[in-house]
């Protein structure tokens, strides 16, 4: 992607609940993965996966949201809330970290840690 796309994707202003819909588009399509780097073929050298900015950036610049579905958008919302109480957490001092575990967040707090420390 050239310098002149990647800026006007930066410069975007967009609704917070378009951000997350997007999110959710970039983990339905890369399977659930974080992807940061393209990933490529082998056999052909043709890109099999892209990475999820370059995917949400496609969105963004080329497609206009055409690819982003209703369930993208109902997945966005349940990131956005998963991450408000994150920093609801946080911002409490309840929250020690956050690790990930088998795919899913697991939220670190004094009383899971002591637990853990215990088995």
């Amino acid at each position: 992607m050239n310098d002149v796309t990647q800026s006007d994707t930066r410069n975007k202003k967009i609704p917070i609940a378009e951000a997350w819909a997007l999110v959710a588009y970039a983990d339905r399509i890369n399977h659930g993965e974080y992807i940061k780097f393209p990933e490529f073929d082998s056999e052909t050298g043709n890109v099999k996966r892209k990475p999820n900015r370059e995917l949400i950036n496609d969105q963004v610049d080329v497609m206009g949201f055409r690819s982003v579905t209703a369930e993208d958008r109902a997945q966005g919302e349940r990131f956005a809330e998963h991450f408000q109480g994150l920093v609801f957490d946080a911002l409490s001092g309840k929250m020690i970290e956050v690790r990930m575990v088998g795919g899913e967040f697991l939220l670190m707090t004094e009383e899971n840690t002591q637990s853990e420390c215990a088995a």
